[in-house]
């Protein structure tokens, strides 16, 4: 099948890109055109079609969607950039929805979109039943889980084929960078991880499933990937060579996850492979310098990193 990519060379996309190549899927992909994103794409050089452009541009939408029978919708501006750029967030995140389905209506197509939404859409969640059914009532926290429900809203009221991919917590595998928001999550918070790989399964799965259509679903790690929060950093931390963190260097409300509900979507996609296990033993494997450097240089490495959060300096 035709399949468009949009975001394609973010977090998400390249592990995408490759389960769809893998089975014999015509890709093409879009991206706005940075130093990351161009270094992303060579993987794919002469195996995808590649376009380059800004999603908020009208005449960029239609042009990528023409002759395409599938949308993957991954194209979003991510937290923190989400909370301290609220305009150009809402340009690229709802605008940028607006024109590709918009585009799908204009041309008259009959192209199926697959969006990728977050577990933020549920807020805080820790006084609720876990795992969250597929129903629950949404309550984001921050303002990316807001976008991500209005997105929702527009595509469930488009009047195209689409399915919403509700995705749990998906961890870095390579280039692993200390993000000052791992500071704002609640060390109770219950998190179900996904690993990458498993996520970009999942979409190419559901390129050609009859299943999917007109659904929302979780798409999660499973009972092997949950955990609590203060559980996954500190095990990460010490494995990471860093030692466990001090719990006073936490404090924020901003970011929230939940245990999801998957069962249905894994019946129907057949994804989940991987355990929280094999999440750290590749996020090890593939960051063997930056620990080895940690692990000479501990004490500057965990100053640095405390340095980050506001909690602590506090």
């Amino acid at each position: 099948m035709k399949v468009l990519v949009t975001g394609a060379f973010g977090t998400v996309g390249p592990y995408v890109i490759r389960e769809l190549l893998k089975q014999n899927h015509q890709v093409r992909c879009t991206d706005l055109k940075t130093r990351l994103t161009k270094k992303h794409s060579k993987e794919f050089r002469n195996k995808v079609e590649i376009v380059w452009g800004d999603i908020r541009d009208n005449d960029l939408a239609t042009k990528i969607i023409h002759e395409q029978e599938v949308i993957i919708h991954l194209a979003f501006i991510l937290p923190p950039k989400t909370n301290t750029h609220i305009t150009l967030s809402r340009e690229v995140n709802i605008q940028g929805t607006q024109n590709i389905l918009h585009a799908i209506k204009e041309t008259k197509g009959k192209q199926k979109l697959i969006f990728a939404s977050s577990v933020d859409i549920y807020g805080d969640t820790r006084h609720k039943k876990q795992p969250i059914k597929i129903n629950e009532e949404t309550n984001p926290a921050n303002n990316y889980g807001s976008n991500k429900v209005e997105c929702m809203e527009l595509i469930k009221n488009s009047g195209i084929k689409y399915a919403i991919f509700v995705l749990g917590f998906l961890p870095p595998l390579t280039n692993l960078t200390f993000d000052p928001k791992m500071f704002d999550v609640p060390l109770d918070t219950n998190i179900e991880l996904l690993h990458l790989e498993d996520s970009g399964l999942a979409f190419a799965n559901g390129v050609q499933n009859k299943e999917i259509w007109m659904k929302t679903l979780h798409i999660a790690g499973g009972e092997s990937c949950r955990l609590k929060y203060l559980d996954f950093i500190q095990i990460s931390m010490r494995e990471m060579g860093l030692n466990e963190l001090p719990v006073k260097a936490f404090g924020g409300e901003l970011y929230h996850c939940s245990y999801l509900s998957s069962e249905e979507s894994n019946k129907i996609l057949n994804y989940q492979f991987h355990s929280y296990d094999d999440i750290l033993f590749d996020m090890k494997n593939n960051n063997k310098l930056l620990i080895f450097l940690i692990k000479i240089s501990r004490s500057i490495a965990r100053r640095y990193l405390l340095k980050k959060s506001y909690y602590y300096k506090k």
